[in-house]
């Protein structure tokens, strides 16, 4: 299991805002700040989630750039 700051960094690095990861997790925005802040815990039942939601949420930017990538090689090779 990753640790809290690594969940942080791939999250941030990954371009994923706390709304979205908070919307996936059905979470308001202000708790996953409390919680990446230090200020509240992960509720225990919810550590595999959240750390599948980053995952999940990175994946989905990871095709989402592929796919803006694959238009712009298209667009340029007209």
């Amino acid at each position: 299991m990753l640790r809290l700051k690594d969940l942080i960094q791939i999250r941030i690095r990954s371009g994923i805002s706390q709304k979205e990861l908070a919307e996936y997790l059905d979470f308001s925005r202000p708790f996953v700040s409390m919680v990446e802040s230090g200020k509240r815990d992960i509720p225990k039942d919810k550590r595999k989630e959240w750390e599948q939601a980053v995952m999940v949420l990175r994946s989905e930017k990871i095709k989402e750039l592929n796919k803006k990538l694959q238009e712009m090689i298209k667009e340029e090779s007209k």
